[in-house]
């Protein structure tokens, strides 16, 4: 059951214990009402699921001992969303649905185009616990990571995807490499400037409908293409 899961910071195995305080303690107790005796999971965001009793709960900290504990491999397509400064409210949602169809890292950036230039180290807070939140509630054991690089091409590895209009190469006809990015601009699209450094780093333009899409909505459907 992915929402009676919680987030821990060390890989664990059978008999550790284990303390849970703050944003984890309080979905445990008000949210999930967990209480003692009660089984929980636990993940890391890097592979570990395991399981544990609630032992004891207290006003700022709960203690569980594990019961099991086990990891799985990497997952087999690494997809870094090279995603541009898009509205907030866009930008919230492109990486809470992509973090549910399992992009692995998303990368931010300022394109030529985007309305906002930078974000807050609050703002990137709040970006963080969406992402570890679609985490939780789709059932992932890998948790994406999330940086911003000042210029695109700083974001860029492995094999280079873009969405682009003067293209009819759909996305599905692309064979993945084991490192993808793909690349999605800002509301207004990418620059020519910014089409051609892509296509001078190697990227390959791809359609993701015959349907003209919103940032946000392209972010979610290229990568959902390309991950199913």
């Amino acid at each position: 059951m992915p929402e009676n899961r919680y987030f821990v910071e060390r890989t664990l195995q059978h008999g550790d214990s284990v303390i849970i305080k703050n944003d984890e303690l309080h979905y445990l107790k008000n949210v999930m009402r967990r209480r003692v005796g009660d089984s929980v999971e636990l993940i890391n965001g890097n592979g570990m699921l395991a399981t544990a009793d609630v032992m004891k709960l207290f006003d700022k900290e709960a203690h569980l001992t594990v019961k099991e504990a086990n990891s799985v491999q990497k997952e087999a397509t690494h997809l870094n969303l090279l995603l541009a400064f898009l509205k907030p409210a866009h930008l919230e949602y492109a990486i809470e649905k992509c973090s549910e169809v399992g992009v692995s890292a998303f990368t931010l950036f300022a394109a030529s185009r985007s309305e906002k230039k930078a974000v807050s180290e609050q703002y990137l807070k709040r970006l963080e616990t969406i992402i570890l939140s679609s985490t939780r509630q789709c059932g992932r054991l890998f948790t994406p990571t999330l940086k911003i690089v000042e210029k695109m091409e700083e974001g860029l590895e492995g094999e280079i995807l873009f969405g682009d209009l003067a293209t009819t190469t759909p996305i599905t006809d692309i064979a993945l490499a084991p490192v993808v990015t793909l690349a999605i601009g800002p509301e207004s699209g990418f620059t020519e400037e910014e089409r051609q450094l892509l296509l001078a780093k190697g990227a390959k333009g791809v359609r993701f409908s015959k349907n003209t899409l919103r940032a946000e909505t392209a972010a979610v459907c290229g990568s959902l293409l390309l991950l199913q």
